[in-house]
């Protein structure tokens, strides 16, 4: 590390789990995922049982360094032997998949039919556990003990993510109805709409896409897409000049290469939203009045659900297309941590403080958000409740979840126990 004060050896070790299993592991190759997750393949072989076959194994970020501990997989076992040719391994290759920086993908050579050069090649692909998965924890904790009947408490929750990833989940949503974009008139139907209310989590990023676009002077058409709470992005405007669209198919991304061309012809691919004209950019009611802005990133940090709403117009009259595969919404989100808490009998529900939790009360169970990602703790949970006006012994439980793989479940739950004393109801008698 520190290439430019001078290089050190960050973390080496040796992987030989043959000195104790007598299986031979040669010609590795290595790769690291986003998390600092290291994935290592390699041919693995013996004299007498294991032919030439693929394998692999991994450490986590967090692993002590210089080890290999995750344990080893197997991408394919050998059936046969290498009888003539001494040459192995040109092929051997580990490398991370450009989507998703996660997956590992492994190339190399096993042998199926005893011959004297039959190799064949294999591509197998693999994950390390915290490259997809959490580990959620929840502690409760309760500054007293016991109370008195009818008093209020408050407890806290904490609650953390161990693993040193929170994965973001992905999401799509069509809406594949012909749009016709009528002469120097809004379009038909307009809006166009997506209705995104089954999605959970945070918005992180979106793209869209228009497909089968025709238009016979594109300059003319305009379009804005409207989310659940107001957010208004333009997606084109006054683009491409009076060359004909015909079956277009367009993607709209923040972080695409280039912008759609001003005057020249548009071709199918991804682009920036891109407007030429901001001055004069204005959609007939329902739509929203401007001004509006070329950016999906007003999006970003909102809750998708709802109804997504796409105008389109077109602005000068002489010229007509259509959108004739309709439109989709890709969805990066980030999941919400869910609490559920079950009070106990007798016991309600007042109040909550947390920062970024929302909660909500139905009957004995209180149900919090989170809006993730999460690495560590979240900031505390706090909940306020009133005891039941009797005594005994009262437990609260609560638990943490995600829509993600949380391998480790056993710290996913905990509780505590309050005393109301029976003593508390002996009236004071004097004597």
């Amino acid at each position: 590390r520190s290439p430019n004060s001078g290089p050190s050896v960050y973390q080496q070790g040796t992987y030989a789990p043959g000195i104790s299993d007598g299986i031979h592991r040669w010609m590795g190759s290595i790769a690291m995922d986003k998390f600092g997750n290291i994935g290592l393949g390699y041919s693995v072989s013996n004299a007498t049982s294991v032919f030439p076959g693929m394998r692999y194994t991994g450490r986590l970020a967090a692993d002590p360094l210089g080890t290999m501990p995750q344990g080893e997989g197997t991408i394919i076992n050998g059936t046969g032997s290498q009888t003539g040719s001494q040459r192995w391994g040109d092929y051997t290759s580990m490398n991370i998949d450009p989507l998703d920086d996660c997956t590992f993908w492994y190339i190399n050579q096993y042998v199926p039919t005893t011959s004297s050069a039959g190799w064949r090649l294999r591509v197998g692909s693999f994950r390390l556990t915290s490259c997809d998965s959490v580990d959620l924890s929840i502690v409760m904790s309760s500054p007293v003990s016991q109370s008195n009947p009818g008093s209020q408490v408050a407890y806290n929750l904490t609650v953390s993510n161990l693993s040193p990833a929170f994965p973001s989940i992905s999401a799509v949503l069509a809406n594949p109805g012909s749009i016709t974009i009528n002469d120097n008139l809004p379009a038909t139907p307009y809006p166009s709409t997506i209705n995104a209310s089954s999605l959970q989590g945070t918005i992180q990023k979106v793209t869209v896409t228009l497909n089968n676009i025709s238009h016979t002077f594109p300059d003319d058409v305009d379009v804005l897409l409207v989310g659940p709470g107001g957010q208004k992005a333009l997606l084109m405007s006054d683009v491409g000049g009076g060359s004909d669209l015909v079956n277009v198919n367009l993607t709209f991304d923040d972080a695409a290469a280039g912008s759609l061309p001003d005057g020249s012809q548009i071709t199918s691919g991804t682009y920036k939203p891109t407007d030429f004209d901001t001055a004069n950019d204005t959609f007939p009611a329902p739509a929203p009045a401007g001004p509006f802005t070329a950016s999906l990133a007003v999006f970003n940090g909102t809750n998708p659900q709802g109804t997504w709403q796409l105008y389109v117009r077109d602005d000068v009259g002489g010229d007509f297309g259509a959108i004739a595969g309709g439109w989709s919404l890709q969805f990066t989100l980030a999941p919400l941590i869910t609490v559920v808490d079950t009070l106990p009998a007798g016991m309600t529900y007042d109040s909550f403080v947390g920062l970024n939790w929302s909660c909500t009360p139905s009957g004995q169970i209180v149900t919090c958000l989170y809006p993730a990602p999460l690495i560590g703790p979240a900031p505390v949970l706090s909940l306020i409740a009133t005891m039941p006006n009797s005594s005994g012994l009262f437990n609260n439980q609560a638990s943490v979840s995600s829509p993600l793989v949380d391998p480790a479940l056993a710290n996913n739950t905990s509780n505590f126990t309050i005393l109301v004393p029976w003593r508390a109801f002996l009236p004071l008698v004097r004597r």
